[in-house]
């Protein structure tokens, strides 16, 4: 800061020496004083946007375009450091009353305190909280109450959230006229505008599921094609496989033909990202002299009139095997709901035979490099079983469908050979539970990728779940605006209270939260 008098400096010393340090110790604008602070839960507000101002910039944009005459209302918290003639000091939104010091951008308000205006329209003080109605239409925008020249030896930033009233869906006179309905018990809205994780860009999905109800020569399977749309549903969930929906191909009955499930499959080796394969139907062996040599994916326009026919119209496994061998994937995994012996999911052409009796190894495909896993049903001679008692289900689908949801994860992320070992577990224990079996599922190569977000963990260690989670409870008027940037500031600490981590855990409810936090 320049002086233009030995005067000029006199009077600055006096101030700088004498009179900040009282005021340091948190003397607010007595403009600040007067506000009232109703509390936004009570008063009809929700959450509408958070935005971080800066301390040694200018006017900074919120995002949030407000109409004449719109309510609204602004809470800050926090601190930013401020730089005067050599001193440094702490300063909350609410700021200090230094005066004559010709430091503020507008000397009606205090030094450093929240300010904000609507498009460029006068500024108006905030504060710690201001709740108010716009004088005109535009963006709102924040800055810090220092004179630009001063601005720039500050640091920091405050948390700034901004409230927009809730609108009237049902006018009175259309309330008037609904029907009287009978008493409900009240329903915990589910929180449907939480912010999301994003989508992963760089994954591919291929599902594929085929009954064979339309063909009379092969035997129907109950549950495939319903598997394969809930393996599709839990990939493309944001909450867990968060796969785009254009990022995959799902292939059901009818649609399963040769030509498609091949032109599909070939994104194994062309996808430079991750891809993920699931396939539940039948499977077939090939075999050549009383010996396994091969076996086939069997779409569902396949010929199965004799062994060369079905060759032609199936998909050979050592096709599948090449596809991920020369696949450039980051990570590739392969699950395969089928079995190849000739019973159970698998079929076997005219003329040709089944396993029995016929020696095998266990795996029926082993792919080479890192990052690359398969994971089949069964053993090569064992069956493959559906289940219609209990899991209605494939037993192979059903634990693979658990371990997407999260049961297989140690940690926030599902990681594929987490995954593999959960289904070989579980599965196992399950065919010698519901039908006196053996059904062992084999895992084939290695990798360490993450398939699926474990949700439930998700929710609680992720910060912008949890914020949303805290949201829904104010918005539902479960916690004040007080407790809610309480709550959220906290969020930014690395340890928490028992109170808020039992809320973000599900172990107490929104209303027990807010009468405890």
């Amino acid at each position: 800061m320049k002086y233009k008098s030995m005067k000029d400096t006199i009077l600055k010393f006096f101030w700088i020496t004498f009179v900040i340090p009282v005021f340091l110790s948190g003397c607010v604008s007595p403009h600040a004083q007067q506000i009232v602070k109703p509390e936004p839960g009570k008063s009809g507000f929700i959450l509408s946007n958070e935005v971080n101002v800066i301390s040694n910039i200018g006017w900074q944009k919120t995002g949030i375009k407000l109409a004449k005459d719109q309510p609204f209302a602004v809470t800050a918290s926090g601190l930013w450091n401020i730089w005067f003639a050599g001193m440094v000091a702490d300063s909350g939104p609410e700021g200090y009353s230094l005066g004559g010091l010709e430091t503020a951008y507008d000397n009606r308000f205090a030094i450093m305190s929240l300010i904000g205006r609507i498009g460029t329209t006068s500024p108006f003080y905030i504060g710690s909280y201001l709740s108010t109605t716009a004088e005109t239409g535009g963006e709102l925008e924040l800055r810090p109450n220092s004179h630009d020249k001063a601005l720039w030896d500050n640091s920091g930033s405050l948390t700034a959230r901004i409230f927009l009233k809730k609108e009237n869906i049902v006018s009175e006179q259309t309330k008037q006229s609904l029907p009287s309905l009978p008493p409900m018990e009240p329903i915990i809205k589910p929180i449907s505008d939480e912010k999301l994780p994003p989508l992963r860009s760089d994954t591919f999905a291929i599902i594929i599921g085929i009954d064979y109800r339309n063909r009379q020569d092969i035997p129907n399977l109950q549950y495939s094609s319903q598997d394969a749309k809930k393996v599709y549903d839990i990939l493309t969930d944001a909450r867990y496989g968060g796969i785009p929906k254009e990022n995959t191909i799902l292939l059901l009955n009818e649609k399963a033909t040769r030509n498609e499930m091949i032109a599909a499959l070939r994104k194994i080796k062309t996808w430079d990202g991750y891809v993920y394969v699931y396939y539940s139907g039948h499977g077939a062996p090939k075999t050549k002299e009383d010996k396994f040599v091969d076996g086939f994916l069997v779409p569902n326009d396949v010929v199965i009139t004799d062994p060369e026919a079905m060759e032609d119209t199936s998909i050979k496994i050592s096709y599948l095997q090449d596809l991920v061998d020369s696949s450039q994937a980051k990570g590739v995994m392969v699950a395969l709901d089928a079995c190849f012996s000739g019973g159970g999911k698998s079929i076997v052409p005219k003329g040709g035979k089944p396993l029995v009796g016929m020696l095998v190894t266990p795996e029926l495909i082993k792919p080479k490099g890192t990052g690359k896993v398969i994971i089949t049903s069964s053993a090569t001679n064992q069956q493959s079983w559906e289940d219609e008692t209990e899991l209605k289900s494939g037993i192979f689908s059903h634990y693979l469908l658990e371990g997407l949801k999260g049961k297989a994860g140690k940690d926030v992320w599902v990681k594929v050979d987490e995954l593999a070992d959960y289904i070989k577990e579980n599965v196992s224990k399950a065919a010698r539970k519901l039908k006196g079996i053996e059904q062992n599922p084999q895992i084939s190569g290695k990798g360490d990728f993450a398939v699926t977000r474990n949700w439930e963990k998700a929710k609680i260690m992720d910060i912008e779940i949890a914020r949303a989670k805290l949201k829904s409870a104010f918005e539902r008027e479960f916690i004040t605006a007080e407790q809610l940037n309480r709550a959220l500031d906290e969020l930014k600490l690395s340890s928490r209270s028992r109170i808020l981590e039992a809320f973000l855990e599900g172990k107490i409810d929104e209303n027990k939260f807010g009468e405890l936090y």
